[in-house]
């Protein structure tokens, strides 16, 4: 997991350096995501990148208020520290 891209629109980030096997289930995902349509309910934000690990989501525009959604959101996975130290 260890790839660094130099971050950007669409740019793929895994947060942290040099982890252990348990602290690399523990690292951050992180994908920049650009506003590409917008429905009755909800914007649709897609990733430029191919092989981002989110190609697209879809957000409900409740989420913004009564505010213009933004044109770029950025998307954080992070794992759940408990999940990770459970035995599989």
């Amino acid at each position: 997991m260890g790839q660094r891209r130099v971050p950007g629109p669409g740019a793929l980030r895994y947060v942290g350096s040099g982890a252990t096997t348990e602290e690399e289930a523990m690292q951050q995902v992180v994908v920049t995501l650009e506003q590409v349509k917008e429905t009755k309910g909800t914007y649709r934000f897609d990733s430029p990148d191919p092989d981002a690990p989110a190609a697209n989501v879809y957000v409900r525009k409740s989420a913004f208020g009564s505010g213009p959604a933004p044109r770029r959101i950025t998307l954080v996975v992070e794992g759940d520290e408990e999940a990770a130290a459970a035995p599989r």
